[in-house]
């Protein structure tokens, strides 16, 4: 007699809930940017805080730091060091802000632009292969029901949705 005791075929594996699958996702566009920026020897963190940042062609002014943080999901202290490490690789410059001599105010070099053209082009390039993966009609519709579910995170950043703007 055998004493192993059969309980049947194993149940299947439950379906990936939804954070495991935006968690994948993620990681794969992630990885696609990453490629754009470490070849730079730069992180894809470093990207994340260059591209919340505006370029000096933008805003002369540039963004307070707090803003940066808010923008990325940073505390204010890690968004500083990020900027200090950015601005000492050539891509930020930091400067007191005039009305506030307490702030500081951060706005992206040329060389910062080129950057975040790179990683904004390698998300491109991402996206145009998901649209091939899945068809064009159906990533349409994936993406604009990202947008419309990021809607309400975007208003909070002061970010928008819309392409042209």
């Amino acid at each position: 007699m055998n004493p192993v005791k059969s309980f049947g075929t194993p149940a299947p594996a439950p379906a990936p809930h939804l954070g495991m699958l935006l968690g994948l996702v993620r990681r794969r566009l992630q990885d696609d940017a990453a490629h754009a920026v470490r070849d730079r020897g730069l992180r894809i963190s470093h990207a994340r805080v260059l591209g919340a940042v505006p370029g000096l062609a933008d805003d002369a002014h540039g963004i307070d730091l707090a803003t940066v943080a808010r923008r990325v999901g940073f505390t204010s202290q890690a968004a500083g060091q990020f900027a200090t490490d950015l601005r000492g690789r050539g891509l930020v410059e930091i400067r007191v802000d005039p009305v506030d001599r307490r702030r500081r105010l951060v706005a992206r070099t040329r060389a910062g632009d080129e950057v975040v053209r790179a990683s904004d082009d390698a998300l491109a390039a991402a996206e145009r292969r998901w649209a091939d993966e899945v068809g064009p009609e159906r990533w349409a519709v994936a993406r604009a029901v990202l947008e419309e579910l990021a809607a309400p995170g975007l208003a909070d950043l002061g970010g928008t949705t819309d392409p042209g703007s």
